[in-house]
């Protein structure tokens, strides 16, 4: 999230830096500290928490599966295979009531 508060920050110092001229040059330099003592200095720590995060749940997700490389892909496979089974009986149900001209269960 912070990623997308350093570009707002960027684009918030572009609308404002229309107002620059030589004899204010404060508020642009404030502007800019501000972008990037603040929203930026947080993305490179909340990437890293995140990369932590991520590695954390892969490994303890792993281990579940008694570090069986096979069993641990075997059942991505599986779910990935339910997922779309899901997603194509929804569909299914969506052509069946557009067939049928039955707009009200779309709607819902």
């Amino acid at each position: 999230m912070s990623g997308v508060y350093v570009v707002d920050d960027y684009f918030y110092l572009q609308n404002n830096i229309s107002d620059f001229s030589w004899s204010s040059w404060e508020a642009p330099l404030m502007n800019l500290t501000r972008a990037v003592a603040g929203n930026f200095s947080d993305t490179i720590v909340n990437c890293e928490i995140m990369a932590e995060n991520i590695y954390k749940y892969s490994v303890d997700r792993f281990a579940k599966f008694n570090n069986n490389l096979a069993d641990f892909m075997l059942s991505f496979l599986f779910n990935l295979m339910g997922r779309s089974l899901q997603f194509k009986s929804i569909f299914d149900a969506i052509n069946d009531d557009i067939k049928n001209q039955y707009y009200v269960d779309i709607a819902n």
